[in-house]
């Protein structure tokens, strides 16, 4: 027997390692473990091999298995089901990371745990050094050799109708006013604090220029990067001044680009869920999506997902001091949505733009 695996030794698949189609064959995989970071491409012979091991089994239960029923020279099993075990692949009984993923997998949190570990001491490049901005710089003359870089604006060609938006008023309220100012909050908006909501939370601040790309945002709300891959759609209900159906802000012009005429209050409380609870009959309700691709475009690491939302929390962070100042009510715990139902209606695919929460006044 290989010493790495001894005869009376117990292994299995790892909770970690996961299997996917290769787009370079259609009887090829793509096999990877998210502890040790690796990946390999394999046939069915090394699929019938880690479902076998679906659940503990001894050593020898695997060799008399390859050798017998798949027909692999002992020599040859002594070789792949070592690399398996030191990639990680599989792993022996009473490894500790593989009895911590119970925990997750028992309550249902399987895949997230995949993308937590697989992102876990990611390396990443530091771009705190100059060898880094150096780097990233070089990288970034290479992408846009090969693909257009996604515009730090969304706008659209076909629209109703473009709504220049009052000028944002100053918040006069003390910051720690504003955390606990609930008391007396009512549901009364109107476009001017509408204007205000807005542009505190995704407002532009100014531009920065930077090497090899083109300028940078500076939004009200900070962004990894400066990347700033959020964007507001409103589904006006009741506001003066404003006719009902869905809207975008657009960053750009501080203004609301109208999309869609029509009462959507049924298909939002049908498809935002929790909002029929809401104590106030809700005047609008904000859709917080994220343009994917103006994060990954430059980060090309599976790390970077996770920013998207460290983003958000600054924006729903932004929106409750904001609406507390302005005396506003509002529904912020939007993260039960019917993802596909919404994205159909704001005509947007949910890969390259994603429907991430909702919140309501």
């Amino acid at each position: 027997m290989n010493d790495l695996l001894p005869n009376k030794e117990l292994i299995k698949t790892s909770h970690f390692t996961y299997i996917y189609s290769s787009e370079k064959s259609q009887t090829a995989y793509l096999i990877a473990n998210a502890v040790s970071k690796k990946s390999i491409e394999g046939d069915e012979l090394i699929i019938k091999i880690l479902d076998f091991l679906n659940d503990y089994r001894l050593i020898e239960e695997v060799y008399n298995y390859c050798i017998q029923e798949l027909n692999v020279l002992k020599e040859d099993v002594n070789e792949l089901l070592g690399y398996l075990k030191v990639n990680k692949f599989i792993v022996e009984q009473g490894d500790i990371k593989e009895e911590k993923a119970m925990r997750w997998i028992e309550n249902n949190w399987g895949n997230s745990l995949l993308y937590h570990e697989f992102t876990y001491d990611y390396p990443v490049l530091d771009y705190s050094t100059a060898e880094a901005y150096i780097r990233d710089q070089d990288a970034m003359k290479e992408y846009k050799k090969i693909e257009e870089e996604p515009s730090i604006y969304k706008t659209f060609e076909n629209y109703i109708k473009e709504i220049i938006l009052p000028p944002p008023s100053p918040i006069d309220m003390s910051y720690e006013d504003s955390l606990v100012n609930i008391s007396s909050c009512n549901n009364n908006i109107n476009l001017y604090k509408l204007s205000s909501i807005l542009y505190y939370t995704y407002g532009e601040v100014n531009k920065i220029k930077f090497p090899v790309t083109q300028p940078l945002l500076r939004r009200t709300s900070p962004s990894g990067g400066a990347r700033h891959p959020s964007e507001c759609y409103l589904v006006i209900f009741n506001i003066e001044g404003l006719e009902a159906g869905l809207y975008h802000y657009s960053v750009k012009n501080h203004s609301l680009i109208y999309l869609k005429k029509g009462d959507f209050r049924e298909f939002c409380n049908k498809n935002c869920y929790g909002l029929v609870d809401y104590k106030e009959d809700p005047k609008v309700v904000f859709l917080h999506t994220s343009i994917f691709e103006r994060n990954w475009w430059r980060y090309r690491e599976p790390k970077t997902y996770k920013v998207i939302f460290y983003d958000f929390g600054h924006i729903l962070y932004n929106f409750r001091i904001v609406t507390n100042s302005l005396e506003l009510s509002t529904y912020t715990i939007g993260s039960g949505l019917n993802d596909s139902k919404i994205e159909e209606f704001l005509n947007i695919d949910g890969f390259i733009e994603g429907i991430i929460y909702y919140t309501a006044i």
